[in-house]
């Protein structure tokens, strides 16, 4: 049975190849670039993802880093503003 299904696939290659049309060297070296413009598409839109999505995470790594020291640095300012530092006044206003 396995040979005799081999040997149909390949008469049916065969057949298939004797009647497929020969391609010039122009149509294939036109082939050829529109493959590697579609490849450098792909790469870009690739690139294009990554770089956004490392910038997200860059964003919100520090949205975290933020959030989690601001009650830290509005302390700081707090404890500058009673001794008298004018500056962390405005900043423990502005931000806290």
């Amino acid at each position: 049975m396995l040979r005799r299904t081999t040997a149909v696939a390949v008469a049916a290659a065969v057949i298939f190849a004797s009647t497929a049309p020969l391609t010039t060297e122009a149509e294939a070296r036109r082939r050829g670039a529109a493959i590697a413009a579609g490849v450098l598409v792909g790469a870009a839109a690739l690139a294009i993802a990554a770089g956004a999505a490392n910038a997200e995470e860059r964003r919100s790594s520090r949205e975290v880093y933020v959030r989690d020291h601001r009650g830290e640095r509005c302390a700081r300012w707090e404890r500058r503003c009673d001794r008298g530092n004018d500056y962390a006044c405005e900043q423990l206003e502005r931000h806290c």
